[in-house]
């Protein structure tokens, strides 16, 4: 990975700045963060896996996991 430094005005830093606070105040992704959902190659998985979303409102964590090293 090579970091490039980049000069940049101080206004056009400050207004960057200020977007990137508004955009985390408001909850929204960072700029620049892809949103689209992740194929199978980004998720590096072959095109025979099946993927399930699962619901786990409610779940209870304590009754799964009770007696594990995890507690």
């Amino acid at each position: 990975m090579t970091i490039e430094t980049i000069e940049i005005p101080i206004q056009e830093y400050k207004e960057l700045l200020t977007i990137a606070i508004i955009y985390k105040e408001q909850g929204l992704p960072p700029l620049g963060e892809d949103t689209r959902p992740k194929d199978w190659v980004k998720l590096g998985l072959s095109p025979s896996t099946v993927i399930e979303d699962l619901d786990l409102r409610g779940f209870n964590k304590d009754h799964w996991f009770k007696g594990t090293k995890h507690e």
